[in-house]
C-alpha cells in the first residue's frame, strides 16, 4: 500500500527526515514501511515523427578560361596544344547538395529530439558514410550535436536471406532546436535522403506543489528591510511566491532560510519580484524555484524598493511536493499512522529504493495500491503531552564519574604545584 502524506503530518513531525513516522495495524503492531521521496521527474514518453528534409544546394561555376601549352626542344621541334575557343554563352553552374535541413518548428514539434533514423543512399555506392548533425535556432548559427558518426548499409548478396548490416540511427543527448542540419563529414558526394524519422521525448508535467501561506513573525530592529516568516512545518520546500501588498509594484529581494533560530541564514534565491495590472492584462512573477529544503524559518530581504512599500509588508507563500509512505498490509486493518513523537530516536527511515529491491518495477507497480486516510478516523492524540518532550539524557555510569573526579583533582594538584613554584622563584634574590 502507498499513502500520500497529508499537510498535518509535516506540521506535527519533530524530525526533518520524518524519522518519527510509524505505522501500526489494528493489533498495535508496527508494520514494515519505507519512505518514498517526492516526485522530481515523470516517466518520459518516446514517440517518432516523420520529418521533411529540405536539401541545401551549393553552386559550382563551370571553368570558362582557355589553356595554351607550348613545348620547344633544342631540335627546333615545337609542340603546341590549343583547346577550342570558349563559346560566348555563359557557362552553366553545377548544383550540388551540400546538406539537408529539418525545420522542426514548421511541424509544431517542441519536445526535445534525441535521435534521427535515416533512409539514405550514396551516389558513389559507398556502404559506409561519415556524417554529422548540427542544431540551431536560426539558419546561420549552428552547434554540433554529433561531430561524426558512421552510417553503414551493406549485405553479403542480393538474396533476402543473406546477412545484412544496417546502422542508420544517429543519437545524442536530448536537445531542443528549431532546425537540424545533416551533412557529410568527408569530401564524398552528398547523401540522397529518402526519408528521415525523428525520435522525440515528451516529459509529462509534474503536479503543482502543495502551497500554503507562511506565518509572519516579529521583525528585527537591526534589519529594517527584512521580513521574517515561519513555515510551521518540516516539509521539503521547493518553491516560493512573494505576494506584494499592492499591484503595480516591483522589488528586488533575497530569500533566505534556516533550520532553527541559532543556525546561520542560507540564501535560496535573489532577484526581482513584481505584480503588474491594467484594464487589459496582468502579470506577476513566476513561482520561485530552489532545491528541496526542510528549513522552517525564512527571511525576505528587500534589496531595492523598500521605500515604495510605505510601511506595508509583503507576504510569503511556500510550496512543496509530499512524500509517499509505502508499507506492507500486515495484520488486520485499520492501520494507524502515528507521528510527532520526540522520544523516537531511531535512525533515518528506510527509503523506497532499498525496500523490496528484489522485485522488478513492473511487479512492484502491479502489487501496489494507493490508499488515503479515512474520514471516519480523524487525527487524535495517542501519546499525550509527554511524547512531545525529548527523553532525558541517560545517567552517567559510576566509572565515568570517577574518571572525571580524578581528572579534576589532577588538574587542581598541577595548579597548586605551579603556584608554589612561582612563589619560590619570586622569593629568591
Amino acid at each position: 500500500q502507498e499513502i500520500v502524506l497529508e499537510d498535518a503530518v509535516y506540521a506535527g513531525v519533530t524530525r526533518s527526515n520524518l524519522g518519527d513516522l510509524r505505522l501500526f495495524n489494528a493489533a498495535a503492531t508496527p508494520v514494515t514501511q519505507a519512505l518514498c521521496e517526492p516526485e522530481s521527474a515523470t516517466l518520459a514518453r518516446v514517440y517518432v515523427q516523420m520529418l521533411r528534409p529540405i536539401p541545401i544546394t551549393s553552386a559550382t561555376a563551370a571553368d570558362a578560361s582557355t589553356t595554351k601549352i607550348q613545348i620547344e626542344t633544342s631540335a627546333a621541334v615545337t609542340v603546341e596544344v590549343q583547346p577550342d575557343a570558349p563559346s560566348d554563352a555563359a557557362p552553366e553552374a553545377a548544383q550540388r547538395i551540400s546538406a539537408y535541413v529539418l525545420d522542426l518548428g514548421a511541424q509544431d514539434l517542441e519536445d526535445p529530439v534525441r535521435a534521427l533514423i535515416l533512409d539514405w543512399q550514396s551516389p558513389d555506392g559507398a556502404s559506409e558514410v561519415p556524417v554529422r548533425v548540427l542544431g540551431g535556432e536560426d539558419l546561420e548559427h549552428w552547434s554540433t550535436l554529433t561531430p561524426r558518426t558512421l552510417l553503414v548499409r551493406a549485405q553479403s548478396g542480393n538474396s533476402p536471406e543473406n546477412l545484412r548490416l544496417n546502422q542508420s540511427r544517429i543519437a545524442w543527448p536530448e536537445a531542443r532546436h528549431r532546425y537540424l542540419r545533416i551533412e557529410r563529414a568527408d569530401e564524398g558526394p552528398a547523401l540522397n535522403l529518402v526519408s528521415v524519422t525523428g525520435e522525440f521525448v515528451q516529459h509529462p508535467p509534474l503536479p503543482a506543489p502543495r502551497s500554503f501561506p507562511a506565518l509572519a513573525q516579529a521583525g528585527d530592529a537591526r534589519e529594517r528591510a527584512s521580513y521574517f516568516f515561519d513555515a510551521a512545518r518540516l516539509a521539503p520546500l521547493i518553491s516560493a511566491r512573494v505576494l506584494l501588498p499592492e499591484p503595480n509594484m516591483a522589488l528586488k529581494v533575497a530569500l533566505d532560510s534556516r533550520a532553527n533560530n541559532k543556525a546561520p541564514w542560507q540564501t535560496q534565491w535573489s532577484g526581482e519580484v513584481f505584480d503588474l495590472a491594467s484594464e487589459q492584462t496582468a502579470a506577476r512573477t513566476p513561482a520561485i524555484r530552489f532545491s528541496a529544503t526542510p528549513h522552517r524559518y525564512w527571511r525576505l530581504r528587500v534589496l531595492r524598493g523598500q521605500d515604495t512599500l510605505a510601511g506595508a509588508a509583503p507576504a510569503l507563500e511556500l510550496g512543496y511536493r509530499p512524500h509517499r509512505l509505502r508499507f506492507l498490509a500486515q495484520g488486520a486493518a485499520p492501520f494507524l499512522l502515528a507521528y510527532g513523537s520526540a522520544r523516537e530516536t531511531s535512525s533515518a527511515p528506510l527509503r523506497c529504493e532499498d525496500f523490496l529491491a528484489g522485485l522488478s518495477p513492473d511487479q512492484l507497480q502491479a502489487m501496489t495500491a494507493t490508499v488515503s486516510a479515512g474520514d471516519a478516523a480523524p487525527a487524535m492524540d495517542v501519546g499525550g503531552s509527554q511524547a512531545l518532550q525529548a527523553p532525558p539524557p541517560p545517567p552517567r555510569p559510576l566509572r565515568q564519574w570517577l574518571l572525571w573526579a580524578v581528572l579534576v583533582l589532577g588538574a587542581g594538584a598541577v595548579s597548586l604545584m605551579a603556584l608554589h613554584l612561582l612563589r619560590r622563584l619570586r622569593e629568591e634574590p
